[in-house]
């Protein structure tokens, strides 16, 4: 496909075709830069710059910002690919991405009831949530997690997380990757940990005013609902929050 190796730089709605391409990146030696689509052009522009991108996937929504890029010949990238085919605007066919990540979405092997798992290799299971369908089964080695948490723990550093903060962890546990993965990377960091799980409001902001919790970790929706009744009750005094890690869903 000629993309091996390179960056690949990932922009759209969450759609199915978003899904396949993102199977299809990570699954093909290549490197994914995942956009967020409610950036502004601009930073769209510097980040990537910044990432060195060689390439980059985008819906037709995109195709004038990075018309735009292109003709500015101020970035690495070599390949424009759009997810609608657009001919003015590809270098390499969509089709061709869609076809590698299809296999994957599609590959039953994937599914957790018919999976084959070497129960000594294994160190941990967990699965997707389920929203779209039948939770897709995620079976990790000890080398798994480990890569997990170091990642985890530079994504605390790059955030500004020592090891003398206390990370409030409101992710849920159980099967689903979120908390475990929010956990580990504290705890990799070297940071104390409070793994208060999802839910039960009146005790999560207790327990932050109690331990003085300096990181909370949330998913966007329930940091903004913290907020409100942080605001609401007048505890903005007694909470000793500093900074913020939140789970964004991308896809589920």
């Amino acid at each position: 496909m000629g993309l091996e190796g390179k960056r690949v730089a990932v922009i759209g709605n969450n759609s199915y075709s978003w899904c396949v391409t993102y199977m299809a990146v990570v699954s093909g030696d290549m490197v994914i830069v995942p956009l967020d689509k409610a950036l502004p052009d601009t930073e769209i522009k510097s980040l990537i710059k910044r990432s060195k991108a060689d390439a980059v996937v985008f819906d037709k929504k995109y195709v004038d910002v990075f018309e735009k890029i292109r003709k500015e010949n101020k970035s690495n990238l070599q390949y424009y690919i759009c997810m609608d085919d657009i001919e003015s605007a590809n270098v390499i066919k969509y089709s061709e991405l869609m076809q590698k990540g299809e296999e994957l979405v599609n590959n039953e092997d994937n599914r957790y009831d018919s999976i084959k798992i070497d129960n000594k290799k294994m160190s941990i299971m967990l699965f997707t949530s389920g929203t779209t369908g039948k939770p897709v089964i995620i079976p990790y080695t000890a080398k798994d997690v480990d890569d997990w948490a170091t990642m985890f723990a530079r994504c605390y550093e790059t955030a500004g997380v020592t090891k003398k903060d206390r990370v409030h962890i409101t992710p849920g546990y159980g099967l689903w990757t979120a908390g475990i993965g929010f956990q580990a990377g504290a705890e990799k960091l070297g940071a104390m940990v409070i793994p208060m799980g999802p839910g039960n409001t009146d005790k999560q902001l207790q327990m932050m005013i109690d331990l003085e919790s300096t990181v909370l970790t949330a998913t966007s929706s329930y940091a903004l609902l913290l907020a409100e009744e942080i605001d609401k009750r007048g505890l903005k005094d007694k909470i000793h929050l500093k900074k913020g890690v939140f789970e964004y869903h991308l896809l589920m």
